[in-house]
This record gives structure tokens, sequence and C-alpha cells, in this order.
């Protein structure tokens, strides 16, 4: 059977774990996909140009035969190919750019083998659009701040062990946010796969509940978040957290001291405008003496300047509620708690 589905049919079988594939090219997929999806491309990068090269000079009966020569000795390779993400279901989700030639072939060639095909009615270009849209569904957010050190990323990992929904964008930005936020860190994906794995996050929060997310700049590291969900985040009820200055600088020192010094060099002198020559200097010094407590303070207070000043442009309550990381359970009750009353108010 080969079925044709809409992108919301598509997108819960998707979430139910059926295996997805992604037709098009290599170059296609890396710029951007359905998060979970396999590329499995009917044309290669090399293919694909050849055959648009060939329909633009010589027209489409050209293309699609050169496409059929090109392609028809690996169809038992594209077949093997699939049958092994499949697994032992005989259930295929299959996509290509517009729903047209590539995934219906691929369709057709598993729907032989008596797969059960689900295509996506106008491919990742309907995707594409339902996930920039998306950002403008009504859905409950609570905005996590405090200054750096404060560990908010580390309580919303807390957060969502406790079954609380949790959208974490450094972690799908692949960047902790700051000058030093890609130390140690994967390659960041693209603008528009990290819009993606934003979209498919909270397509799967759908029940409103509130979600927690960070209290993020505009941009994370190189990445936007998307202006829709961003100007939303701004409005939100924020949660600030208190903690103590030292704990602060400890938690900082604990993380930053794993990283090599000359990454955390590199990173300082991106801050040379905002810190000052004369302040710049004297936080590399610092490194180089292996006296990251006196970096730290050259450099901690341009952040906690800068942050104070962000949180003044928010359009939302925001409450002031300490954190003590040396009773973590009892801090985290009383986060929970404030979220259920954040919720019942809105």
């Amino acid at each position: 059977m080969i079925r044709e589905v809409e992108i919301n049919d598509f997108l819960e079988l998707n979430a139910k774990g059926f295996p997805t594939i992604d037709a098009r090219s290599e170059a296609e997929y890396a710029a951007g996909h359905i998060p979970g999806s396999h590329n499995i491309p009917l044309l290669n990068d090399v293919h694909r140009a050849a055959v648009g090269r060939t329909y633009k000079q010589e027209g489409r009966e050209a293309a699609v035969e050169l496409g059929f020569k090109l392609v028809g000795p690996l169809f038992f390779e594209k077949f093997k190919a699939i049958q092994q993400k499949a697994g032992e279901g005989k259930k295929l989700l299959i996509y290509c750019w517009r729903g047209g030639m590539r995934s219906n072939i691929l369709a057709w060639m598993m729907h032989l083998a008596d797969y059960e095909v689900y295509l996506l009615k106008g491919g990742y270009k309907a995707f594409r659009n339902w996930a920039l849209k998306y950002f403008e569904v009504p859905q409950p957010f609570i905005v996590l701040g405090g200054m750096t050190g404060a560990g908010k990323t580390e309580i919303l990992h807390i957060l969502k062990t406790r079954g609380e929904h949790v959208l974490d964008l450094e972690h799908l930005a692949s960047h902790r946010g700051s000058a030093f936020g890609h130390i140690d860190m994967p390659p960041q994906p693209t603008n528009e796969h990290f819009e993606n794995l934003i979209a498919i996050q909270l397509f799967r929060y759908q029940n409103f509940r509130p979600i927690w997310v960070e209290n993020e700049s505009r941009k994370i590291g190189r990445l936007k978040i998307p202006d829709a969900l961003f100007n939303r985040l701004l409005k939100a009820p924020t949660v600030v957290l208190e903690v103590p200055d030292s704990i602060r600088k400890q938690r900082i020192l604990e993380e930053y001291g794993k990283y090599d010094p000359e990454a955390l060099a590199e990173a300082t002198r991106k801050l040379q405008k905002r810190l000052g020559n004369e302040r710049m200097n004297s936080a590399l010094n610092s490194l180089y003496e292996k006296d990251l407590n006196k970096w730290l303070d050259e450099v901690l207070p341009y952040y906690d300047k800068t942050y104070q000043y962000d949180l003044e442009q928010r359009n939302s309550p925001v409450l002031f509620v300490p954190f003590d990381w040396n009773n973590v359970e009892e801090s985290i009750s009383n986060l929970l708690q404030l979220s259920t009353k954040l919720w019942k108010n809105d």
C-alpha cells in the first residue's frame, strides 16, 4: 500500500517511531531535514546536478531518462539501505522536496516488497511551511533566568527528568550561548535545521502544559531564534534564579577549568570591544598565568551587566527565586510549585 498523507498525520506517524526516509540528495539533507529522518538519496549530489543540467539543456524526458540510467544499477543498494533502516517493521515514511518523483520511486520499490508506505504530501517544502507557522501556535512558556553560573541548563535537565516539558535551545543549537559557548561542543546545525529541531520539539508538547526554556539572547552562537518564538518568550513569565556570587563563580571555574586555556584565550579575545583592551589583556595574562580566578573577575562583570540589561527589556512578569545548590531537591520542588501557580494564573 502507498498512501499520501498531510503533514500533521505524517509527523504523528514519525513521532510513533515509524522509520522516515529522506530521498533528497546529501546536500539538501545537510541544509535541513525532518528530525529523525534517514538520508537515502535516490539521486546523490553529483547525479542530481547532472540531471538538472540535462533538464535545462534537453528537457524533461532526457532528464528522466538520465536519472533512470544513473539510478537503475543502484536500486538494490537503495532497497537494502531502506530495509536496514526499517528493521523488522513493514511500515515506512518517505519524503523528497515536493513529494514528487524521487519519493514516489522509492515508495514504489518498497511497495513491491510488501511495505506499507506513507508519502508526505508536498514533501519537505510542506514541512518547512508547517515549521515556520508552528512558532505562532499558542503554547505556555516559563522562561528560566539567572546570571552566568546560576546553573540554568543543569536545572532544565533536572526538570526534564521529573517529567517537565523542556525546550533546551542551547542543546539544539550545539552552543552554550556566550563567547565561550562553542568550546567542546559539536558543530552547530544550519539555521534552517535549528528551526526544524525547535518546531518538532514544540509539536511533541501539545497538551498545553508549561514549557520550561532558558532565557536566551536572540542569537545562540551564529544561530537565530525564530522571531515569532523569540517575541513570545519575551512576553512569557520569567523565573530568575538567585544564586550567591561565590557559588556562581565556583560552578563556572569547575566547568571552564576543564577547557583548553588557548580555547578560552581565543574566546576572550572576541570580547575585546566589550571589555576594552586593558581588561582583555589582564584577562589573557591571567589565563597564561593559570589564574582562572583572576580571569573570571575580569570577564564575569561584563556578562552580569549584559544579563541585567537584557532582563530589563522583557515585557513580562519577573519573579526572583532563591536556588540552593546545597539543597537541590527542595529548590526544584519550589520551582515546580511555582510553575503550577503560574500555569493556573495564565
